[in-house]
């Protein structure tokens, strides 16, 4: 999916669901320089080659997330995990019985956003790249798990597939997983 071109040639982020989560021309290139780094990461000989081809391609897996974040009003944190509980509560802090971060592990090299900074930020969606086929049978029965442990109320959360994902371009499928509230308010 690419973004339109605007007269002045430079490129607008492209809503991918009623105008709620953007991506853009740039991210799509980014997502294949992570590719063109895999690749190249898997002809280097051992050494420093493969890990400075490593280091970068996590620099851009990085950056990746944090434009996206960026680009959809969130703060991208690597070390502020939460539970889906707190995501479908809107709360900052976890409570007993909540999990660390994922169901049963589920949900695979996970990219934790922000509404807000600091100690007023609350969590705002929860990005998964998980191995396997585009529906990823696994995610579903997570989080309806997630609903029973938790007592959420019915489509408390929805799940969006999106176009590519950044950590193995090709191999991983990204769902990005967000209170139904925000999309039954734009739609």
């Amino acid at each position: 999916m690419t973004a339109p071109a605007r007269r002045d040639g430079s490129v607008s982020a492209a809503p991918l669901v009623a105008g709620l989560i953007l991506w853009d021309a740039t991210l799509e290139a980014l997502i294949d320089r992570v590719a063109a780094l895999r690749d190249e990461e898997r002809r280097a000989d051992q050494g420093q080659t493969r890990e400075a081809l490593a280091l970068e391609r996590e620099r851009v897996q990085r950056y990746c997330a944090v434009r996206f974040g960026i680009m959809n009003g969130w703060h991208w944190r690597s070390h502020r995990l939460f539970s889906l509980s707190m995501l479908a509560a809107n709360r900052a802090r976890a409570r007993v019985g909540d999990e660390a971060h994922h169901v049963d592990g589920e949900l695979d090299h996970p990219d934790y956003f922000w509404s807000g900074t600091g100690p007023g930020g609350r969590p705002a969606a929860l990005l998964s790249h998980n191995y396997g086929h585009i529906r990823c049978p696994d995610v579903v029965p997570a989080l309806r798990r997630a609903q029973h442990l938790y007592r959420l109320p019915r489509l408390a959360l929805a799940m969006l597939t999106l176009p590519r994902s950044w950590y193995f371009p090709g191999a991983t499928t990204a769902f990005l997983i967000v209170p139904a509230g925000r999309l039954r308010k734009a739609a």
